[in-house]
């Protein structure tokens, strides 16, 4: 399932993360239950039918709770934002994502607290909040818990936008070189 998402190959993967859905709610692994929901949740998302992401997110989140891990809980309330910001609702993709940091930082989970940063800050900017972005996305660059290139890249392309909204030209240019560079570094393929 996974794999076809990652393709694009949604209606594939939906049959797959359904299909695994039915086996870990028989075997009562919740953890299991979690993700193949978590995954319909971001089929939904994609497809901007907001409603029913929402409502397999929090069913995901029920089954998070009950595993007792974390790291599904962190990964739940990032996910939350990034339906909320893609339907508009900036004040709540903030509330999810503030709760996905603390976790995060509370369970030592650097990976998913720089993404959560870098979330913040494409959030800020489509609010137009362009302090507090570019605020969030140097927050990335200089943490010093957790480097990672991939997560610097997004947030000098972030940066970027930033100074392109500010119109500062030539800072603009500058961080999204950086971001190109990083791009090639990880031979990432354009989306």
């Amino acid at each position: 399932g996974f794999t076809n998402y990652v393709l694009g190959n949604y209606d594939l993967a939906l049959t797959f993360f359904v299909d695994a859905l039915e086996i870990h709610k028989s075997l009562a692994n919740d953890i299991g239950i979690a993700k193949s929901l978590n995954h319909i949740s971001l089929i939904y998302e994609t497809q901007k039918n907001f409603d029913q992401a929402l409502k397999y997110q929090w069913r995901s989140i029920v089954h998070s709770i009950r595993s007792g891990d974390p790291n599904r809980l962190i990964s739940n309330y990032f996910n939350l934002s990034i339906i909320h910001d893609h339907n508009y609702n900036y004040d709540s993709a903030l509330f999810y994502l503030a709760k996905s940091l603390d976790l995060s930082l509370k369970n030592k989970n650097y990976h998913m607290y720089s993404m959560a940063l870098n979330r913040r800050g494409e959030v800020y900017l489509h609010k137009e909040n362009y302090q507090d972005a570019e605020k969030s996305y140097w927050a990335v660059l200089n943490n010093e818990n957790y480097k990672d290139r991939w997560e610097d890249c997004f947030a000098y392309a972030g940066l970027a936008k930033v100074y392109q909204q500010k119109r500062e030209y030539d800072k603009s240019i500058e961080y999204g070189m950086r971001s190109l560079e990083l791009a090639r570094q990880m031979d990432s393929k354009p989306s």
